[in-house]
């Protein structure tokens, strides 16, 4: 009966820790008796509510035991002291144990030991020591940019690439040939004679002229391996690594405290604003997002903004060459009333500086490389 209270009382207080003793392995697992044992030290040593239940049950069977063995003698009793429990006493006991024990079924979730706990934490920890987004920045497929700035491109590729490209490869490719003749002579049958021939052609294999959207696919191949080259995303917040672990979390039922929470979001954004504070001067970047295309009234000088809304806000500015924009862009500089936000874009760019012009608040200077 003892036995049967205390799991009743014990399941309806921690439903999700009796499924995963009985119906899930633990009851096999020391981590689960420690942590029981321990749970019941830290309530009856503190007076917790249920430690003060429990000292309560306890006290209750020692007072009852100590006066039927003082009022009861083995003797008196003829041997029957402990008398056996009555039917009605049992099934009392068992009934709710079995329909409680069939509920467990139904509870959702899982229990996970302390030990399980910082495993699992120890795993996050380690994800966050990897970069935030996984790099998957590549050119154009087609070929095509929006904007391209052919010159700076070109010299910059002459730098970083200083091995010449192949222009033309000559080679000479040679073919023996059996040539024969065969003539009759009278009483003598036939007489033939042969010798060998070289016959050589010669094959020049010319490469392709570097062009400027060739040279800028390859600095951004180059750049895009590099994992310390900066990939910044407008909407920062929408991605968060986090969120999909709370998510993922989520679906198994285990939740974590505001204090994690609070953790794993600081940590990312902590990420993100030392990839801010350590960018320096010349220094190549990516974007990914909304870009506009500003030209003042009076003024053929396009001018590139964009932004990082959040964790820290972030504001790209840089001008652009009107005669490097694409066909798809003429129109910026032609009608500067026109609405030229591009959606979902690529920039390629060189940071020229960085203002801090508030807590949270970054005015980068950049210059456009490439947009596709």
């Amino acid at each position: 009966m003892a036995a049967a209270c205390y799991f009743i009382v014990g399941a309806a207080a921690f439903p999700i820790w009796w499924k995963t003793f009985l119906l899930r392995g633990g009851l096999f697992e020391a981590a689960f008796w420690t942590e029981a044992f321990a749970l019941l030290f830290a309530q009856v040593t503190s007076f917790g509510p249920l430690g003060a239940a429990l000292l309560g049950f306890v006290l209750f069977l020692l007072i009852v035991l100590v006066f039927y063995l003082g009022r009861r003698s083995l003797a008196s009793q003829d041997g029957r002291l402990l008398v056996p429990p009555r039917t009605t006493v049992l099934l009392a006991a068992l009934v709710p144990s079995v329909l409680v024990l069939l509920s467990l079924f139904f509870v959702r979730g899982e229990y996970w030991t302390e030990a399980e706990m910082r495993r699992r934490w120890e795993a996050l920890e380690r994800k966050f020591s990897e970069p935030l987004f996984p790099r998957s920045v590549v050119p154009p497929t087609s070929g095509t940019f929006l904007y391209l700035d052919r010159e700076t491109i070109l010299d910059q590729y002459a730098v970083l690439f200083s091995a010449p490209a192949l222009t033309s490869d000559t080679s000479k490719v040679g073919a023996e040939q059996q040539v024969g003749v065969t003539a009759a002579v009278p009483g003598a049958g036939s007489l033939s004679a042969q010798r060998k021939a070289t016959e050589e052609a010669t094959i020049t294999r010319m490469a392709p002229p570097l062009t400027a959207p060739l040279a800028a696919s390859r600095l951004i191949e180059k750049f895009s391996k590099d994992p310390a080259t900066p990939d910044f995303t407008e909407s920062y917040s929408a991605g968060f690594e986090f969120k999909n672990l709370l998510e993922g979390l989520a679906k198994r039922k285990v939740v974590l405290t505001p204090e994690q929470q609070r953790q794993l979001e600081d940590s990312e954004i902590e990420l993100f604003e030392q990839q801010m504070l350590h960018l320096t001067a010349r220094r190549v970047i990516f974007f990914t997002g909304a870009v506009s295309i500003v030209v003042q009234p009076g003024s053929r000088s396009p001018m590139l903004v964009a932004a990082v809304k959040t964790p820290l806000a972030v504001s790209f500015t840089g001008a652009l060459k009107p005669q490097q924009l694409g066909p798809h862009l003429q129109h910026c500089v032609d009608d500067p009333s026109v609405d030229c936000t591009v959606e979902s874009v690529r920039l390629f760019a060189v940071l020229e500086s960085v203002t801090q012009t508030g807590p949270r608040e970054r005015t980068a200077r950049i210059l456009p490389l490439a947009l596709w």
